[in-house]
């Protein structure tokens, strides 16, 4: 008999699901204004916004992309209880750190964005490493098929 026929799966477990999937479309609405700014929503931002979001290389998309649609895709997974969560949680978490690798080390965007350019990547890395951490022990307490 597995464990996931005598442990039950907690309502708790479905509630951090959904609001991790509300929190990854949210990333992917973001991804999707990002990649599609009009010109006009771009003028809006000021001159150094500007020249920082002119300057970002097509990879940190790809990686802002792989983040928010492996997270999704995560989030999803997790909620119909596959095991798939795992590694797509992975892949979400190495397009994050390879984004935030750009904001960090190779662009001005703390002195343009200032501490905001540190506090949201910072709490989406650990948010990353949490779901993780969430569907390693969904699988490994029989949770996830």
């Amino acid at each position: 008999m597995s464990e996931s026929a005598t442990t039950p799966i907690p309502k708790l477990f479905t509630i951090v699901g959904g609001i991790a999937l509300v929190w990854n479309l949210i990333g992917l609405m973001v991804f999707v204004s990002q990649v599609t700014i009009s010109d006009a929503a771009m003028a809006e931002l000021h001159e150094d916004q500007q020249l920082l979001f002119n300057s970002l290389p097509s990879w940190v998309n790809v990686a802002f992309g792989v983040a928010v649609i492996g997270g999704t895709l995560g989030c999803l997974a997790l909620l119909v209880k596959k095991s798939l969560a795992l590694p797509l949680f992975l892949l979400s978490l190495l397009g994050v750190l390879a984004q935030n690798y750009h904001y960090f080390f190779m662009s001005n965007a703390v002195e343009v964005f200032g501490v905001q350019a540190v506090a949201m990547p910072s709490m989406v890395i650990v948010i990353g490493v949490l779901l993780i951490m969430l569907a390693a022990r969904a699988k490994a307490k029989g949770w996830l098929r």
